[in-house]
């Protein structure tokens, strides 16, 4: 594990444990953010082959480290309302 995030964001802040089974793959460990929040994690897969599911467990676990930051408001807003198009008739 300690390879796996050198040169990313999580070098030195993700500490993790694989494991794996037939058919199942796992990471758990811990993420140190920068806003200095410690949080826990566990990601299990089933039904693929380790190595073809490291990068995205990878991903789930570098995505933690911006908490608590969340999206900006304007992309928690609601959607605005759309009437729906009028159906279009033909003359005749």
């Amino acid at each position: 594990m300690k390879k796996r995030f050198v040169g990313t964001a999580g070098e030195g802040r993700v500490r993790a444990k694989t494991g794996t089974l037939r058919g199942v793959t796992s990471l758990a460990g811990v993420v140190d953010t920068p806003a200095g929040r410690r949080l826990a994690f566990a990601l299990v897969s089933n039904g693929e082959l380790p190595y073809e599911i490291r990068d995205l467990h990878e991903d789930l676990g570098l995505s933690l480290l911006p908490y608590p930051a969340g999206p900006g408001v304007d992309l928690l807003s609601p959607l605005p309302v759309v009437d729906p198009p009028v159906p279009q008739t033909s003359g005749g």
